[in-house]
């Protein structure tokens, strides 16, 4: 998997090297999905995808994909459009299925309050990173 270096890590807890391996999965499957224009949210859990957001909403694939992955699910956002506004109800959404954390697209969400989002994500013991798409590219998982 490399040095992880087409991410960065926000919070306290830093993924090991099979959760690294799920995150790239899942970045790798958005850039296939992206030219179909769906999959604004998916959910992963060892490198099998639980969920992908067409028409219900964030929240309602997040629930979907953690219920089925039971735990240590990873939900991932990429969405070009900035129309998600990421707030701190879909961490406690993620803590509450016992799910691993929350990676992002740089430039790709927007957030109510980002110093209070990572806050409340290391408070719950999540992972917050974001992806850097051009590093992605070059990097091995492709």
């Amino acid at each position: 998997m490399g040095n992880f270096s087409w991410a960065e890590v926000f919070t306290k807890k830093k993924p090991k090297d099979g959760l690294k391996f799920d995150i790239g999965y899942a970045y790798s499957v958005f850039c296939h999905l992206k030219e179909f224009g769906v999959g604004r949210a998916i959910v992963v859990k060892n490198a099998t995808v639980m969920a992908v957001e067409a028409a219900e909403g964030l929240f309602e694939t997040v629930k979907r994909g953690c219920a089925m992955g039971r735990k240590d699910a990873f939900v991932v956002i990429n969405d070009e459009t900035k129309s998600i506004k990421l707030c701190n109800g879909i961490l406690e959404l993620i803590a509450n299925c016992k799910g691993n954390g929350l990676g992002f697209a740089k430039d790709a969400v927007c957030f109510e309050n980002f110093d209070e989002f990572i806050k409340r994500a290391n408070e719950l013991g999540l992972i917050i990173l974001a992806f850097d798409g051009d590093k992605f590219y070059n990097n091995e998982i492709l």
